[in-house]
């Protein structure tokens, strides 16, 4: 069974129309824009409008709890390490922490072909 958390903290749980996977048109009427794929923690998919931010969809709390998003400390030790190994990391300035918006899907990696 797959979750779908909307911006305002509610939660429906949905199977795909055929049973075993979404089609793409399921999967874009449910977030509701162009499909980007995130893997959450505990490795499942989670599905969210790639151009949501711009769009300046609600922030979704769940969502952003669920998904497996480096914190801006993680990804600045990160840089930090790369460093010390002298590689150079590009557009590495931006250290704010990153957010989920707007309505998303999780569901099992099965579920989407």
């Amino acid at each position: 069974m797959s979750t779908i958390y909307y911006p305002d903290g509610r939660e429906e749980e949905v199977q795909p129309a055929n049973g075993t996977d979404f089609s793409v048109q399921e999967l874009t009427n449910i977030v509701g824009g162009h499909l980007e794929f995130i893997n959450t923690r505990d490795g499942r998919l989670r599905i969210i409008d790639e151009h949501g931010k711009s769009n300046q969809k609600p922030y979704n709390a769940k969502a952003t709890a669920l998904a497996d998003i480096s914190s801006a400390n993680e990804r600045a030790q990160a840089i930090a390490d790369f460093q010390k190994l002298s590689i150079r990391v590009i557009g590495s300035q931006d250290m704010a922490e990153d957010f989920i918006v707007g309505t998303a899907l999780v569901c099992g990696q099965k579920e989407v072909k």
